[in-house]
């Protein structure tokens, strides 16, 4: 009986013993695998804040790059000029500069067209295209035994510090109205009151000290408030080209020359001759000075002096011109 107490006591021992230890195994699986829990908790919000503050960021820099350079690049064939197109323009050579906002000035030539406060000097000889608006400024040549053609392509400049154009050197400028343009040139000084005055940029409305020619099928109306619409020291001639000329003094001023070979031609001149040259001289090639010419076109003056005063002479074709005047 003793033995089986015995025995009993043994087994029961080995019972509550294995128990134990089957419950001490689950508690240290169960703590082992919350552990690991943790741990992999940690290593993804770690992993997240890498990606927000690691990788994502560098993502987001280099994006943004990538947005600089598409930019750049799309603005850049935006203003690209096609080569291979047939359409391409090559710009390379040519040189523009804009005047008070909305006047354009473009010549072939490069650096040919440069501002220097209200003057825009035209430095070299060419052609040079205008177009636009503008308010006291001046288009001044400076070109010396230079040629140049200034193509007026709608224009409407207007001043109150001096002529429009002026011509300070050259050989020769034309003035050139493109045909169905309309083109204005006002020169708003208040009238001259001393003739002996001499402003800083002439006292014309355009004015030259060197051979004018003016042409075009196009129309230019000049008004000259402070002196003479067109003044020109040497030679002035006119072609096809309807011109307006209104003047407080002289309408057209050539001192050598002035000849009208074709066009349509009205001046008012409300105190001065219609038109007028003041040399009579011999030039050094033997040609004598101070003719006015008509030779074609029409001619319309009103004027409060005489409507033509030559200095040595007037020749009017009166077959293929027509001169009228009213004083």
């Amino acid at each position: 009986m003793r033995t089986k107490n015995f025995l009993y006591v043994i087994c029961m021992l080995l019972i509550v013993s294995v128990l134990s230890f089957g419950c001490s195994s689950s508690e240290k699986e169960q703590t082992k695998g919350t552990d690991t829990d943790i741990q992999a908790e940690d290593r993804n919000s770690i992993s997240s804040v890498d990606k927000d503050t690691g990788s994502t960021g560098d993502t987001s820099i280099s994006s943004e790059g990538n947005d600089d350079e598409n930019v750049a690049s799309s603005s850049f064939d935006n203003n690209a000029v096609d080569v291979n197109s047939d359409n391409a323009t090559d710009t390379s050579s040519s040189d523009t500069a804009r005047i008070s906002g909305e006047l354009l000035i473009e010549s072939e030539e490069k650096d040919a067209v440069k501002e220097d406060g209200n003057k825009y000097i035209l430095s070299k000889g060419g052609e040079y295209h205008v177009r636009g608006t503008c308010e006291n400024r001046v288009i001044y040549v400076d070109a010396p035994d230079q040629d140049l053609d200034i193509h007026l392509e709608g224009v409407n400049m207007t001043s109150e510090i001096g002529a429009l154009i002026y011509v300070e050197n050259a050989e020769e400028v034309t003035v050139s109205a493109t045909d169905g343009t309309n083109n204005v040139l006002s020169d708003n000084r208040a009238a001259r009151k001393n003739k002996n005055e001499e402003p800083e940029y002439g006292n014309a409305a355009i004015y030259s000290k060197d051979d004018l020619k003016f042409k075009g099928r196009g129309r230019l109306t000049v008004n000259g408030s402070y002196n003479n619409g067109i003044g020109c020291k040497n030679d002035i001639k006119i072609k096809n080209l309807t011109l307006i000329v209104s003047a407080r003094n002289n309408g057209i001023k050539g001192n050598d020359s002035v000849t009208v070979e074709s066009g349509n031609i009205t001046i008012n001149a409300t105190d001065g001759n219609g038109i007028k040259t003041e040399n009579n001289h011999i030039s050094d090639k033997g040609n004598q000075k101070g003719y006015i010419t008509i030779s074609g076109g029409k001619v319309d003056i009103t004027s409060g002096d005489k409507s033509i005063d030559a200095s040595y002479d007037t020749v009017i074709d009166s077959v293929n011109a027509t001169v009228t005047t009213n004083k």
